[in-house]
């Protein structure tokens, strides 16, 4: 695919001045494509995960204990269905 910037202009998000390299707390999201539910529903108000939802939460916690490093703290993992 050939660049054209006319067409393929992208704004960064990151805040101006910013070291990003520095400590600090950082969120990552990820959507399904069209906030599809793939990994469960909502049920008054809770979540409860399919299998597949589970088996999400089953292999984050797999690959936080593989690749622990001293330098990165996951404090918590969130799963919407």
């Amino acid at each position: 695919m050939t660049y054209k910037p006319d067409k393929h202009h992208r704004r960064s998000i990151r805040l101006k001045g910013y070291d990003y390299a520095q400590a600090g707390a950082y969120f990552v999201t990820i959507c399904t494509q069209g906030r599809v539910c793939w990994f469960g529903e909502v049920v008054d108000g809770q979540t409860r995960l399919n299998l597949a939802g589970q088996t999400i939460i089953t292999m984050w916690q797999q690959w936080i204990s593989m690749w622990s490093c001293p330098t990165i703290c996951t404090a918590s993992c969130g799963l919407n269905p």
